[in-house]
């Protein structure tokens, strides 16, 4: 599911870059990149806590660099504060600033 999730926020920012819209347009494509990247983060650390099938630090890091490249407005999308709670902007936030971490404040 993780390759699925980065597959499915690459074309996310394929069709950003590719947009010829406005601004809002934009904003709302990468909001949709930040949930993907959310819905990915948290399904790493879910796995790490029941399976333990990946690795969760790479994939993390994985889709850190992916979001860092495809959402540079980040948390501060008009969009966003209506749609992600605040708990799920705080963990990506902490991924963001250092997977590793984040995985051992989660997973231990």
């Amino acid at each position: 599911y993780i390759d699925n999730i980065c597959n499915a926020i690459e074309a996310l920012a394929l069709l950003k870059e590719q947009s010829t819209e406005d601004g809002s347009i934009r904003s709302a494509i990468e909001c949709e990149i930040i949930q993907m990247y959310g819905f990915g983060v948290v399904m790493a650390l879910k796995d790490a806590q029941t399976k333990h099938t990946l690795d969760t630090v790479a994939q993390l890091n994985r889709l850190r660099n992916l979001r860092l490249r495809s959402a540079a407005t980040g948390y501060d999308n008009p969009y966003i504060a209506g749609k992600i709670e605040k708990a799920d902007i705080d963990i990506m936030k902490r991924n963001d600033a250092d997977p590793k971490a984040l995985y051992h404040r989660i997973v231990r």
